[in-house]
């Protein structure tokens, strides 16, 4: 089976090199009280 890239059902955390991949994809992950303000 291939695996899904949404990242809803894996169980390890993202490594740094992910995170980085994220951030200038500009898919940041933010708190729900953040946008609250």
């Amino acid at each position: 089976m291939a695996e899904s890239e949404s990242g809803a059902d894996k169980s390890e955390e993202p490594t740094a090199k992910r995170q980085q991949e994220a951030r200038e994809k500009g898919q940041i992950a933010r708190s729900r009280e953040l946008n609250t303000l």
